[in-house]
């Protein structure tokens, strides 16, 4: 089966800061010694990382959490810090729309549904009706955004445009109009791509890996309003080219087949009744990949707040600092 490029927007922490903030937030409360332990950078290049991150409001000590460990300096934890900013994701489907307020550790603030029937309304009804929600929830709480994040059941092309045929969209500026609305940058990716960044960005890191993090391979099936699959590593996620017409369950067999993956996902309304997921699994099982770890997130609710919470947070959890100079950037250019 052929594949799309890789995402331009999951492709895992790409500096020391970025995988401190990555172990921090998945392992919490963490020393600086656990950090260089399970990373490849050298201990002054972790407290460069950690003072960076605490100097940007992303990490916080925690002196009432040392634990006695005998005689020598006492190792002050490290946890993730009350969020500067709100980042808000959004998951389109074709009736409802789910949007999420979360902050930079990944912490769902905020959560509710915008019902829209696409079939019967344009897309400029749907922008219309999107951005006073937006304005709503954030009006309650006194904290900047920072960024809007977009998983759309469609394709978005290099002019950010989106196309998806269950919305009757062909080549919609969605993108823009949020942008001049909230003055932030705003990004939009596939469902499924979203979906296999949620799981990239949840992936924990461990020492007999450290080294060689590319070598785990998650596969994520979907199929909801959208069919589809994707492949991430710990640096990459890509989608991969499904035939609609094949029976899902042949489509789920092939896939691990061809991708040999330590874990598989099977999310979306078609994996809802237990007997065919489990039947799934147990084909898998009784193949040569029998070790394989199997998870289902049947309910529209975990993959809409899963992929919506994904695309919010790349840009940050792929380089923190860069992310914040941004954000700096543009505010001390719109200042007066």
């Amino acid at each position: 089966m052929s594949s799309y490029p890789a995402s331009a927007e999951f492709i895992g922490p790409q500096t020391p800061a970025a995988l401190c903030l990555q172990l921090i937030r998945l392992t919490q409360p963490v020393t600086r010694t656990f950090l260089v332990d399970h990373s490849p950078h050298s201990q002054p290049t972790i407290t460069r990382a950690t003072l960076a991150l605490m100097q940007l409001d992303l990490v916080r000590e925690r002196p009432d959490k040392i634990k006695p460990q005998g005689p020598g300096r006492p190792k002050i934890p490290l946890e993730i810090a009350p969020s500067p900013w709100l980042h808000i994701g959004i998951a389109i489907g074709t009736s409802s729309t789910y949007i999420g307020l979360f902050g930079s550790g990944g912490q769902l603030i905020r959560e509710q549904f915008l019902s829209f029937d696409h079939h019967r309304h344009s897309p400029t009804s749907f922008i219309e009706a999107l951005i006073p929600t937006l304005r709503t929830m954030l009006s309650d709480y006194d904290i900047p955004l920072a960024n809007i994040g977009i998983s759309t059941p469609g394709a978005v092309n290099s002019r950010r445009r989106i196309s998806a045929d269950n919305l009757g969209w062909d080549h919609i500026n969605l993108l823009s109009p949020l942008e001049e609305a909230f003055d932030t940058q705003v990004r939009a990716v596939n469902v499924i791509e979203a979906i296999a960044g949620a799981e990239q960005q949840a992936q924990r890191i461990s020492h007999s890996r450290v080294n060689h993090r590319e070598d785990h391979r998650g596969l994520i099936c979907y199929a909801d309003d959208s069919i589809g699959a994707a492949v991430h590593t710990f640096t990459s996620v890509q989608r991969l080219a499904v035939d609609p017409a094949l029976p899902l369950h042949e489509t789920v067999l092939q896939l691990t087949e061809q991708i040999n993956p330590h874990t598989i996902v099977l999310a979306g309304s078609a994996f809802e009744s237990r007997e065919e997921a489990h039947g799934l699994a147990r084909s898998i099982r009784g193949s040569k990949h029998a070790q394989v770890e199997i998870r289902v997130i049947p309910t529209h609710l975990d993959n809409a707040r899963a992929a919506a919470r994904a695309i919010a947070l790349a840009p940050l959890l792929a380089d923190p600092l860069g992310f914040t100079q941004a954000i700096k950037t543009r505010r001390d250019y719109y200042s007066i």
